[in-house]
Formats: C-alpha cells, sequence, structure tokens
C-alpha cells in the first residue's frame, strides 16, 4: 500500500527527536536546546475534515490513521475533535448544513482557518443544493481551493460500485458545481471505506489486493502525496531537523576531552570544510528544485493551453495539429530543462570547489596544518600519552589526507572529472537514466510516448463513441478513436445532444490535462531523484567522511566513545531524513 509521505517522515522526525532527547539524557548532555517537536516551535500541521453528517469522515480518518476514532457518531457533538497523529493533527469537525445546529458551521469555518489541508467529504450522491453552495463559498469565495482535497465517499453504494466508469459519471456530474476548477486541481479522490477494511480482513492476497483497489486507498494517498509536494508542507519539517544535527554535532564535540587548542583548530577546519561542502550541497538541491517545479508548472500550462485548443477543434486534423504542437512544446521544455539542471550542478561544484581550494590556501588552514604536524612529530615527548595518544594516532591520517590544500579542493569531484575517471554518475547520466522516455525528447524520440500519453482514455472513447453510434446518420461522419475526440464538436442540432456532447468535451479536455499533470510530476519526481542520487553517490559520501574522521579524533579518547557513537548514528538518520524530504 501507497504510504502518506508526510505523515511518513514526521512520524521518522519524531522518533528520532525522542532517541535523541533520550540519548542525550543518558550520557548526562542538556536536552534544552533540542527542538520540542518535529514541528519546533510551530503548531502541528492540521488536516482538516468537513463535509456533512453521515458522509463518512470517521471511516477515512481511520483508513488513514489505523486508530479506531468513533467521531461525529452524536449530532450534538459541539467541538471540533482534534486528534494527534505521528506529528501532525487531525481534526474531524461537526457536520455542515444540518439544520438541526446551525451553530456547527462557525465551528467548522474556525477550524478551516488554522488548516495546512482541507479533506471535503461528500457522498457518492454528490452535491446537494446547500452542500454545493458551501462548497462554492469555501472554494471560490473565499479562496481556499488550493488548500482543499476532495473526496468522493461511500462509492460501494454508487450503481456500478467504484470504477472509472462510475466516477466519470460522477465527475460530470460536479462539474457545474466545481468550476472553474477541474477534478485534478482538487485532487478529487473517490473512496470505497468498506472494501478497504474488508481488504484488511481477508486472508487471500489476491482478494485482497483486488478489495484494496476498490477501495482507491492508493489512488487518495498518493493525491495527498502530490498536495503536500505541490504546497512544500514538507519544508516545514526541515528547520527542527537541522536544529537537532546541529545539536548533534555540539554533542560530539562536547565528548572530545583533554584537546589542545591545536587539535581543536584543526578539527574546526573540518567542520568549516564539512560546512562549506553542505551549504553547497544545499544550494545545488535549491536550484535543482527550483527548475525543476518552473519546467513542471510549464508543463501543465501547456496541457492547459494544448487541451483547451483541442477541445476547440472542429476537425480531426486540426486536433492532431494541437496535439503535435503541445508535444513538440514538452519535447523543446524538457530538453531544455536537462540542460539547464546539467549546468545549476556544474556551476554548484565548480563553486563548491573554488571555496575549499581559496579557504585550504588561506594563512590561518596553513598555519594550522603546520602546527598539527609539529605535534604528530613530536607525540614521543609528550607527558600524558595515555589521554591524548588516541587522538594523535587518529590525527596522523587525517592530516595525510587534508593538510594539502590542492588534495582537498579535489574532495568534492569537479563535474568534469566524475563524469571522466568514471568516480560517480555525473547529472547528465543520471537525468538520462531516471528520465527514462523523457531522455529521449533530446534525440526526437518522445513522439511516441507523448501520443500515448495523450490519448484519451478507453472509456471516454467508448462512451463518446456510443453516442455516436446511435446519431451516426445525423452527425454523417465515420466513428473511431479519432471521431470520439474532435467529432464532439460539430455542429448539433438538438438541444440534448449538445449538452451531452458538451459534458463529453469537458471529460476529455479534463482527461487530457490530467495527462500532461501526470507528466509532469513525473518529470519533476525523476529530476529531483536523479538530483539527489547524484548528492548520494558524489557529495554525501565526502560529507560522511569528514564526519567519520572527525569522530575517529573524537573516539581516539576513552571518555565520550559510546555517547559519540550513538549521536554519530543519530546525525546519519537525521542526515538521511533531510535528504528523504528535499528530494520528495
Amino acid at each position: 500500500m501507497g504510504e502518506f509521505q508526510l505523515v511518513e517522515c514526521s512520524r521518522e522526525g519524531t522518533c528520532l527527536l525522542n532517541e535523541a532527547k533520550q540519548a542525550f539524557i543518558q550520557y548526562g548532555y542538556d536536552t534544552s536546546g533540542l527542538p520540542k517537536s518535529i514541528y519546533g516551535d510551530e503548531e502541528p500541521l492540521k488536516l482538516v475534515f468537513i463535509g456533512q453528517y453521515s458522509a463518512g469522515k470517521s471511516s477515512i480518518i481511520k483508513m488513514l490513521t489505523g486508530e479506531d476514532v468513533a467521531i461525529g457518531a452524536k449530532i450534538t457533538t459541539e467541538l471540533a475533535t482534534n486528534y494527534p497523529w505521528n506529528g501532525i493533527e487531525i481534526v474531524d469537525t461537526p457536520g455542515i448544513h444540518t439544520e438541526l445546529r446551525p451553530d456547527h458551521d462557525e465551528l467548522t469555518y474556525d477550524e478551516i482557518n488554522h488548516a495546512a489541508l482541507l479533506v471535503f467529504v461528500i457522498t457518492n450522491e454528490g452535491f446537494s443544493q446547500r452542500m454545493g453552495e458551501h462548497f462554492r463559498k469555501l472554494a471560490i469565495d473565499q479562496k481556499r481551493a488550493g488548500n482543499m482535497v476532495l473526496v468522493i465517499n461511500k462509492m460501494d453504494r454508487a450503481a456500478l460500485g467504484n470504477v472509472p466508469e462510475q466516477q466519470k459519471i460522477i465527475e460530470m456530474d460536479i462539474t457545474k458545481v466545481i468550476e472553474p476548477y477541474t477534478p485534478a486541481e482538487l485532487y478529487l479522490s473517490f473512496l470505497d471505506t468498506t472494501s478497504y477494511f474488508d481488504s484488511m480482513e481477508e486472508s487471500d492476497d489476491v482478494m485482497r489486493q483486488e478489495l484494496l483497489v476498490t477501495s482507491g486507498h492508493d489512488v487518495f494517498i498518493d493525491n495527498l502525496n502530490r498536495f503536500v509536494s505541490s504546497h512544500k508542507l514538507m519544508a516545514q519539517l526541515s528547520k527542527p531537523l537541522y536544529t537537532l544535527a546541529e545539536k548533534l554535532r555540539l554533542a560530539m564535540r562536547a565528548g572530545e576531552q583533554e584537546q589542545s587548542a591545536d587539535i581543536e583548530a584543526f578539527v574546526q577546519t573540518l567542520e568549516h570544510r564539512r560546512e562549506m561542502i553542505g551549504n553547497g550541497k544545499e544550494i545545488m538541491l535549491r536550484d535543482v528544485r527550483s527548475l525543476a517545479e518552473k519546467y513542471r508548472d510549464e508543463i501543465v500550462s501547456v496541457g492547459r493551453n494544448t487541451a483547451s485548443v483541442g477541445c476547440g477543434c472542429a476537425e480531426e486534423a486540426e486536433f492532431n495539429d494541437a496535439m503535435a504542437a503541445g508535444q513538440r512544446e514538452v519535447e523543446d521544455l524538457i530538453a531544455k530543462s536537462k540542460d539547464e539542471v546539467e549546468d545549476s550542478i556544474k556551476s554548484a561544484v565548480a563553486a563548491m570547489n573554488e571555496k575549499i581550494r581559496k579557504y585550504d590556501s588561506s594563512e590561518y588552514v596553513q598555519k594550522v596544518n603546520t602546527n598539527i604536524q609539529i605535534k604528530l612529530d613530536e607525540e614521543s615527548s609528550l607527558a600524558n600519552k595515555t589521554a591524548v595518544m588516541g587522538v594523535l594516532t587518529a590525527l596522523g591520517g587525517v592530516v595525510t589526507k587534508f593538510n594539502n590544500p590542492e588534495a582537498v579542493a579535489g574532495a568534492v569531484p569537479l563535474y568534469a572529472n566524475i563524469v571522466g575517471k568514471g568516480a560517480g554518475m555525473g547529472i547528465d547520466a543520471l537525468l538520462a537514466e531516471a528520465l527514462g522516455p523523457f531522455s529521449k525528447m533530446v534525440s526526437g524520440g518522445a513522439s511516441q510516448y507523448i501520443t500515448k500519453l495523450l490519448t484519451p482514455s478507453p472509456k471516454l472513447i467508448e462512451q463518446a463513441g456510443a453516442l455516436f453510434a446511435r446519431n451516426a446518420a445525423k452527425i454523417g461522419m465515420a466513428l473511431g478513436a479519432a471521431a470520439a475526440v474532435y467529432g464532439i464538436y460539430a455542429n448539433w442540432k438538438e438541444a440534448d445532444l449538445q449538452e451531452q456532447a458538451d459534458k463529453n468535451r469537458r471529460a476529455i479536455k479534463a482527461d487530457l490535462m490530467e495527462r500532461f499533470n501526470q507528466m509532469a510530476d513525473e518529470y519533476y519526481q525523476k529530476t529531483m531523484l536523479a538530483a539527489g542520487r547524484y548528492v548520494e553517490e558524489n557529495i554525501v559520501p565526502i560529507e560522511n567522511s569528514l564526519e567519520d574522521e572527525l569522530l575517529n579524533i573524537g573516539t581516539g579518547k576513552e571518555q565520550g566513545v559510546v555517547a559519540q557513537q550513538k549521536f554519530r548514528e543519530l546525525l546519519h538518520k537525521t542526515e538521511d531524513l533531510l535528504l528523504k524530504i528535499q528530494t520528495v
């Protein structure tokens, strides 16, 4: 089953904070500087569920959290119910427009004002007039559609069940209520929670999987993840984790005892190198993310324009031309983005190496290195060998590696060296591997891929084709996949046929836009995965190497060895979680 990434990262972060606090207490470290929660001093993110009574909100919350909650069981409930869940907060509001308790609407609106995500729940029966008015008040008048996920629940009660055919019928039915927004823009999800809970009890693997698919659970979770990514909600988890990482580094340094000023100065130069590498990595990921977001949005925009133009065509040739034009735009965008991403990473890595080179060539660093070398040469005359011999032994290997400015400047491989020497995969190769079909666009191989993506779904074609079949004489054109797309816009004389054609047109337009949206999301995810893998293979090992060297110096002393090992483990977990958050 799919995982709600925001909750998964929040849970991991909360566990890390708790584990770190316990370790600090165990080894006698001050815990006052640790973040209070995964959100620091901020309030937890709130997921607010709104909707009418009996829409099944409690079942959705139970499906999402795995916890058996009894929410809204009585219409007399006067307050919203808050449920902490893995670091975030689930809020169930009183039912709206019950007519029995009109004050519930005010309670609901109060919770909405604090929501990071609104889950608006209705049943398979669609919007009643009052619920439709309430939805438009929120989405249109109060401009909250951007924070909303629309859920159609109780699909097991629909005539055909929770299947694409039934979903399309309901989509067309609610179109007038949700306009000008599309189902995709509202992350429309169809749920059959009964099938989900049945799947949890089913022992047969095949039957369990069928029930899970019918429930719509994974599509719902995927929509929530897309919402979180689009709204950058993960960013709120980063600041406390950066604070935790810094406190862990400070704790590791504090464990080093009887350390001379020269040794401390040398350690600080290593830490400063690590900081420069870390800052360079963050800048690189930030720049790549900015480019990926820009091109993702441009692909979505191309899709919106292409769908609008295509759905206004009256002839097949016009429609094909519109699709081809959209295809070319996407090809050009992805080819352009690939070049820009490569150039961005090249510049970031080159700038990082130049900063390190200048730092290691500085008079201060050269003096520190000289003093450490003298200390190593004089170690046989040290009086307190027991206390510092382990440190100096560890320093011997570190100084050999880091006292040469040119050697240190090459710690992070230059982009050209990575590609030329095979020390890791360059971002160009990683992009080609990660983007798969997208990478072929540069060499002109995208036509078949995008054409396949833009082909309307078989069910839409089947529905439109069936309508044309009944009216073939009136339309006077051959039927087929192309007719099902562009024939909708022929001149219809009968008002009822025109209305049906308009419904089909909207459905196909939405279908085309959704395909472009999927392509844009896939492009963004794979670009970020490629950048993350580049960092993982070429920069993170250098950071870890520096971290390891610093730890080796510290663990050369008897005191604090166990504590530092624990803090190192927590630090790596924290850095891994930060990288995971940055690449989602």
